[in-house]
């Protein structure tokens, strides 16, 4: 029994890696490494990399970078960062000004269904980048579900595999819709909307003994607010980060490994220096996350932290200059309609049926209208409704992007 188990371990293993290989966009086929986590040599043609001045500046700069958040221009519209309770693990969805989707991991595989109504509820039809920040079940369990019930641009993933059921089931996933993966390293830009600057920041290395230091970590702008989220990455990738001499400042942390003592390390707290922390964690949980040293660090430094154990799911609002926070959203979503929906759809149907057949409908978070077909439409108790563009653009609303009302 004991040899069959084996043999029946090493050809999975040697299944998924296959897979892997064949769903990375321009990779090499370097042997892989004795590691307990395979790692692979470059994944993509052109290996992205922190410019010769960033590192130059890395000491002078070090002090700067741990206070200051540099200026940015002035922005329209506003983003949206839903950090959704999905108990012991991590699912952040970010939502641009121009309504454009980043999916930054999905939570174990039992949280798959309440993700999809989550994103159905809010009219998302399309995820035009998702993250999976490392190979861990409490991180990409529910992708493969995400990925088969919504329209996918870009897969990102760091170049390490695990022989998981759970990263068996997301490689069929990408590889049922035709996707590959995008290769995830310091370095790389992802350009969603012009108003959002987003860096991937981490990590720095191809070979760790510690799978969560592969976290595909990234830094996010919005005028003058900036949100960092790293994943798992325990101590060594989160001082790479800071001796990379990137710019980690952010006035908003996604806490690292769900507030694991082995992450947020005084140096890269430091770095970064946010006002604001989520901890995404399982009430109760068998890890005793998050660890009470963690918690002592944050408040020690004057950061506001945030719970999902505690508060449920979180949205953060950037108009880009302040975070606006709502630890009360509404969350549940069940296949009956209450009368309030009722009420409202009838109210859609009506705006719909006036203005020569258009009708438009707002968003009372982000102030974007759109045209009563827009896939991206708010969720109804979101919604404001509108005769004309005209009513719509006096309230304030501006026209959604996608659907150019």
């Amino acid at each position: 029994m004991y040899n069959i188990s084996k043999k029946s371990q090493k050809w999975r293993c040697l299944y998924v890696l296959l897979i892997f290989f064949i769903l990375l966009t321009g990779c090499s086929s370097e042997p892989a490494s004795d590691n307990k986590h395979i790692s692979y040599a470059e994944s993509i043609t052109e290996e992205p990399a922190i410019s010769e001045a960033n590192e130059s500046l890395e000491q002078e700069n070090s002090s700067v970078l741990a206070t200051e958040i540099v200026s940015a221009p002035s922005v329209e519209g506003e983003l949206t960062v839903h950090f959704i309770d999905v108990d012991q693990g991590d699912a952040t969805l970010i939502i641009t000004p121009a309504g454009r989707t980043l999916l930054v991991d999905a939570g174990e595989p039992s949280q798959g269904n309440h993700l999809v109504q989550y994103l159905t509820a809010l009219g998302i039809s399309h995820i035009d980048v998702i993250v999976a920040t490392h190979p861990h079940a409490d991180h990409i369990g529910g992708l493969p579900q995400i990925i088969r019930s919504f329209e996918v641009g870009k897969v990102l993933m760091p170049k390490v595999t695990h022989t998981t059921r759970a990263f068996e089931n997301l490689l069929l996933a990408i590889q049922e819709k035709g996707l590959k993966i995008t290769y995830a390293k310091a370095g790389l830009p992802l350009e969603i909307d012009p108003e959002v600057g987003i860096m991937l920041i981490g990590p720095h290395g191809d070979s760790y003994n510690n799978l969560n230091d592969y976290s595909a970590s990234l830094r996010l702008t919005h005028g003058e607010n900036a949100l960092v989220i790293t994943g798992d990455a325990e101590e060594t990738a989160e001082m790479e980060m800071v001796r990379s001499g990137m710019d980690l400042a952010a006035n908003l942390l996604r806490v690292g490994h769900h507030g694991s003592s082995s992450s947020s390390v005084p140096a890269f707290l430091d770095a970064v220096s946010p006002s604001y922390g989520i901890i995404s964690c399982g009430r109760d949980n068998s890890y005793g996350h998050p660890h009470q040293e963690v918690l002592q660090r944050l408040q020690g430094r004057g950061i506001q932290v945030f719970r999902t154990d505690e508060q449920g799911t979180i949205i953060a609002v950037s108009d880009g200059e302040a975070w606006q926070f709502d630890t009360m959203p509404v969350t549940s979503f069940v296949e009956e309609r209450t009368a309030e929906a009722e009420a409202a759809k009838e109210e859609s149907s009506a705006a719909a049926g006036s203005s020569d057949g258009r009708g438009y409908i707002g968003n009372k978070n982000s102030g974007i209208f759109h045209t009563a077909d827009c896939s991206s439409l708010p969720a109804e108790h979101n919604r404001i409704y509108f005769d004309t563009r005209d009513e719509a653009m006096e309230a304030g609303q501006r026209p959604c992007q996608r659907c150019k009302p």
